[in-house]
């Protein structure tokens, strides 16, 4: 009897134990099973992070989040508030054959900026407001600040101080430039920053733009204060391919169709009596072409400026530039060459001669390219300039000096820019 029932015991411990083992290794084989799912869940939430925006999810509305920008949005969306920002550091060497102090270069930071910008009491309602804390000195200053409101599907009112339609290289954004920077050509007949109201048309495959202003570059000028007693400008663009969201930069993507864009714009400014000019006329066309991997772009651009008591000043402009992606949206190779004629003047409100013995002409031929980490919002780019009988009028911010004779002048430019 006793030695039943301690086989009977014996028999339920080592059953006990038996269980107890499988259930240690099934235990085990849950906890590895859970580590697996929990590095998987980890991964695909990364690159959620990484691929989708980011928001705070109150039912279907996400009224906190991050799509390319950070942004706060009312639960009836009437009102949005977005933020943005522009980081460009660059380098820049500069070297004047034949001149006492002859090269320079060194860093700068050519572009800090942040904007605020979204709508109120209804989507239609838009407005921007964009600071610039300049290279020199870091003090912050208004760029740009308007109002714009939508009129059914296709009409749009806008007022305030902003770049004027005019010039398609002044109209591109800073931030999607095919080389380092803008050319020297929109720096001598853009509008610019403007105080002014506009009335504008979007339809499908063409647009219009009327401005009544103060003048160009007319930004941070009192109403005594500005150069004009009248001035207007009319912009037409026509999409007979692609679209037209694809033309807001130079560059060919892989996904863009393949597009044509036509453009031509008339600014008339009637000087103000007692200043140093009377009044001139600028017009401009422009053809833009794109089918991946390849861009192309002209304009040309031409200047009437009727001075009191002197002839007539004859200025005009051409820039024609390209790239090709070597590698699929992130490679490009691209150049430009840039003419510019003077007439013996200086592009300035008060259009005063040129120093003795500057060429009146200017001819610039530019190499460079562009590695696009993630699209414009991450780039790296690079260029070289030479300009064979030196740059009669310079521009600091481009990094192009001007000469004091009429050798040439080289310029390399190196630039990494992050947006937010």
């Amino acid at each position: 009897m006793k030695l039943f029932l301690f086989s009977l015991l014996l028999a339920v411990f080592v059953t006990d134990a038996l269980q107890a083992q499988d259930l240690e290794s099934r235990i085990q084989q849950l906890e590895k099973e859970l580590r697996q799912l929990k590095k998987a869940f980890q991964d695909t939430s990364l690159r959620k992070v990484q691929e989708t925006p980011y928001t705070l999810i109150d039912g279907d509305h996400h009224p906190v989040g991050w799509d390319k920008h950070f942004y706060v949005e009312s639960s009836d969306k009437n009102y949005r508030f977005q933020i943005n920002g522009q980081i460009q550091l660059r380098y820049t060497a500069n070297h004047r054959q034949n001149e006492a102090e002859a090269s320079e270069s060194g860093f700068s930071m050519r572009r800090t900026r942040i904007d605020f910008q979204g709508h109120v009491f209804s989507p239609k309602l838009k407005y921007k407001i964009q600071m610039d804390f300049h290279r020199s000195d870091g003090d912050a200053a208004l760029e740009e600040s308007f109002m714009q409101y939508q009129f059914g599907s296709h009409i749009y009112v806008v007022a305030g101080q902003f770049i004027g339609k005019f010039f398609r290289d002044g109209m591109t954004s800073s931030k999607k430039t095919l080389t380092v920077d803008r050319t020297l050509t929109n720096d001598y007949f853009r509008l610019g920053e403007i105080q002014g109201v506009g009335l504008e048309g979007r339809h499908e495959k063409w647009d219009w733009s009327f401005l009544v202003h103060d003048g160009r570059k007319s930004f941070h000028t009192g109403f005594t204060r500005d150069h004009v007693d009248a001035a207007a400008a009319v912009r037409l663009q026509w999409y007979p391919g692609g679209k037209r969201v694809q033309f807001m930069d130079y560059v060919a993507w892989s996904t863009d169709p393949g597009g044509i864009k036509l453009g031509a714009a008339v600014d008339y400014e009637d000087g103000k009596r007692g200043e140093s000019y009377k009044n001139f006329t600028t017009w401009t066309a422009d053809i833009a072409y794109e089918r991946a991997p390849f861009n192309l772009f002209t304009t040309y651009v031409s200047r009437s400026v009727k001075m009191p008591g002197s002839a007539d000043i004859k200025q005009s402009g051409f820039f024609l530039q390209g790239g090709v992606f070597v590698i699929k949206d992130k490679l490009d190779l691209v150049a430009r060459w840039e003419h510019v004629e003077f007439d013996g003047h200086e592009d300035a409100h008060g259009f005063s001669t040129l120093r003795a013995g500057a060429d009146d002409e200017l001819d610039m031929y530019i190499f460079g390219a562009n590695y696009y980490f993630r699209d414009h919002s991450l780039k790296l780019a690079m260029d070289y300039t030479v300009a064979p009988h030196g740059i009669a009028q310079g521009k600091d911010g481009l990094g192009y000096i001007t000469s004091n004779n009429m050798d040439a002048q080289h310029v390399f430019r190196m630039q990494m820019q992050v947006l937010f």
